[in-house]
């Protein structure tokens, strides 16, 4: 899938759309909820005016009909009781009388009423007096399904000469049909219409009974418990408990307004949104033109800048408004000037070095090839390489496993580094020796997620390597050949005199025969001297078949044995030239190639013979000696020749260099001894000149040290 790229004024144009819409939307929600709230509570606030003016009204009410059951009660304690008639009543309140409709007496278990109500007055006061309601402000009693509501007011009559209570008289004024108190409270408080209601019952209305709202009010009652008001096509209806001095009661009042202020509450919040988006906008152009100016036109500078900066040193940043853009200009082109140089001393660097690069991205199994890589395989660089399995198909089929298997350690972490050889095949099909070298970086899970690293073209060193083995091996040869040379001249001096005596010893006889002397006895003598003596012959003809034998196996030997075979091979020759070989041996058994290792003793002890030749006026003596130490055994060969000059004890292991007379020497004895100490016995060899002290004379020799590994 393609990526889609932006300009940056387009990304500018985009952010400040996007900032005007993120906040316009969030400040356009808040202000709405801001003003349902501020709608809401002036709603409810003058709703609560309403039910302030009726609570107002109803206390009136109540005041009133406590002063007219005052009057009744002082002008009926001083008359008879039992002779107050329907005049009496009406007289006392005459001036009071209009809206009571409830006036009843009680005394001595009497109730005497005097309304002049519509209403079933009797039965109503029946309910009330049962109920002991009379002494309530308010009382609402039931009769054929229908709710009585009523005002009341109740005083003691005393007689005013005993001071006893002589009974109780009531006044009251009914909510039911009380059109009256609907239309005041209604014209009070500036409101569309009122109810007062018992339960689902309206008592009394403003409205007209047959009117929709009327019946639309009584279908409200029970909606209006679960909402604080109700909005219904034009009007905002509430519903309120009546209270009297900060009771509540059980009559409610149903009060609506016409909704022409909250159209003209709405009408302002419309006009407010309609001027925050116009602010808005302005702002976001002003911002637009701003950023535009700090922002974007800086930065398209800046890019401009940093692009022409890779390739042009001396590109200059003209300094804009903004200091922190100028400072990341001048650190751009410091960075970028290093990475410049970074760059180039990396491209120099593998150039110069023509190693290909390869860099594989493991996640997605694609990989780079260098052209110079492409180059050593003999491929055109425009060739793509990155196919599957190109890299182990192409691996010789001898050296694949090997490969497959170090780059599989190193990908689980195994290695620190990638480092293998193998011959890899080229465009033509021809095979190449190649070094691959690499490190993979591993992610916070230790998995790898991609490796780099180098092919090295070693087909020149491993031909290098073939011919140092052939010129190795002829070396070896010679070197054999010398030794041979040396042996045969020892299998001379050691059979020069056995051979003598069986001469000898076989003249005599036939000597001691022609002149007729001859015994049994001497016979057997003689035989038994000739018979020795070969036996001698033959042990020498095996020691020196046994070291020419090309053993090329590792077996275990002791270094007694070998230090013994070497010294009865050279024995002869050190006899006649009266050289002491002195031994010291802590016999160890060791693991390696034991006819080798007779040959490097060979070499440096006839070294030690051709130096102690030239030595006069003292005794000639060699030192071998072996100890073990720790997990090694050490070999030590010593003479009393004088030792080495200075300007030659770092070159003794050089192949051809020699100190003898090229006729007698071919300097590469010392150089075997080193090759196959170090390289067929993994082991040390070193040379240097040693002060010692032996029978109480101090001598001065070569001291050489063999160290090789018991395992």
């Amino acid at each position: 899938m393609r990526r889609v790229t932006l300009p940056l004024s387009i990304i500018n144009t985009i952010l400040i759309f996007i900032f005007l819409f993120v906040i316009i939307i969030p400040v356009s929600y808040w202000s709405y909820q801001n003003f349902e709230n501020t709608l809401h509570k002036s709603i409810i606030d003058y709703f609560k005016q309403t039910n302030n003016i009726v609570n107002t009204v109803i206390e009136q009410e109540v005041k009133t009909l406590n002063n007219i059951t005052l009057n009744l009660s002082n002008h009926l304690s001083t008359i008879n009781i039992e002779s107050i008639s329907q005049h009496d009543i009406s007289h006392s309140v005459s001036s009071e009388v209009e809206g009571i409709d409830l006036i009843f007496l009680r005394y001595n278990n009497k109730i005497i009423d005097y309304s002049t109500s519509l209403f079933d007055t009797t039965a109503i006061i029946k309910k009330y007096t049962n109920k002991d309601l009379y002494e309530n402000q308010i009382a609402t009693v039931e009769i054929n399904g229908v709710y009585y509501s009523a005002l009341l007011s109740t005083e003691h009559i005393i007689n005013d000469k005993t001071g006893q209570v002589i009974g109780k008289i009531t006044v009251g004024k009914f909510f039911n049909d009380n059109f009256t108190l609907a239309n005041y409270v209604k014209k009070k408080s500036n409101i569309n219409n009122i109810s007062f209601m018992f339960d689902n019952q309206i008592l009394a209305t403003s409205l007209d009974t047959d009117s929709f709202e009327y019946k639309k009010t009584k279908k409200l009652f029970n909606v209006l418990n679960e909402h604080e008001f109700y909005t219904e096509d034009n009007l905002i209806i509430s519903k309120q408990t009546v209270e009297i001095l900060d009771k509540q009661t059980n009559i409610f009042i149903i009060t609506s307004i016409k909704n022409n202020i909250l159209k003209s509450l709405n009408d302002d919040f419309d006009k407010q949104i309609l001027i925050l988006v116009i602010v808005f906008f302005m702002l976001s152009i002003i911002a637009y033109f701003v950023i535009n100016a700090i922002v974007v036109k800086p930065s398209m500078k800046l890019l401009h800048f940093a692009q022409d900066v890779q390739t042009n040193k001396n590109s200059k940043y003209e300094e804009g408004i903004v200091a922190e853009y100028n400072n990341i200009a001048y650190g751009l082109k410091n960075i970028i000037g290093e990475l410049r140089d970074v760059k180039e001393q990396y491209h120099l660097a593998i150039e110069g070095a023509q190693d290909g690069l390869w860099d594989w991205n493991i996640k997605t199994n694609k990989i780079y090839f260098s052209n110079i890589f492409k180059e050593i395989l003999e491929y055109e660089k425009n060739e793509n390489l990155d196919i599957p399995n190109f890299w182990q198909d192409n691996i010789h089929k001898d050296d694949v496993e090997n490969a497959k298997k170090q780059m599989s350690e190193h990908l689980k972490g195994l290695s620190s580094i990638y480092d293998n050889e193998y011959r890899f095949r080229c465009k033509n099909g021809s095979y190449k020796w190649m070094k691959s070298r690499g490190k993979a970086l591993f992610d916070e899970d230790n998995k790898a997620y991609r490796m780099v690293g180098f092919h090295t073209d070693i087909q020149h060193l491993k031909e290098l390597e073939e011919e140092n083995r052939e010129k190795q091996k002829l070396l070896y040869q010679k070197a054999k050949m010398a030794s041979m040379g040396e042996m045969i001249g020892n299998i001379a001096h050691q059979w020069r005199q056995p051979l003598s005596t069986i001469s000898t010893a076989s003249t005599g006889i036939k000597m001691h025969k022609e002149f007729g002397i001859l015994k049994d006895d001497e016979i057997t003598t003689t035989m038994d001297v000739i018979n020795n003596t070969v036996q001698h012959l033959s042990q020498t003809i095996d020691d020196f078949r046994d070291f020419f034998n090309p053993h090329t196996s590792m077996n275990d030997f002791s270094i007694q044995n070998i230090v013994t075979k070497t010294i009865n091979i050279l024995i002869s020759q050190f006899k006649s030239k009266e050289i002491e070989i002195i031994e010291d041996i802590q016999d160890t058994l060791i693991h390696g190639l034991e006819n080798e290792l007779i040959q490097v003793l060979i070499n440096i002890i006839n070294n030690s013979r051709d130096a102690l030749e030239e030595t006069k006026d003292q005794k000639r003596l060699i030192f071998i000696n072996s100890y073990k130490k720790d997990q090694d055994v050490f070999i030590t060969i010593k003479d009393n020749a004088g030792g080495f000059k200075d300007d030659v004890i770092n070159r003794i292991f050089e192949p051809y260099f020699t100190t003898k007379d090229k006729k007698v020497g071919t300097g590469i004895g010392l150089y075997m001894c080193e090759e196959i100490i170090s390289r067929h016995m993994h082991g040390t060899i070193k040379a240097q000149n040693a002060v010692f002290n032996y029978e109480n004379v101090e001598y001065t020799g070569a001291l050489f040290t063999i160290k090789l590994p018991l395992e």
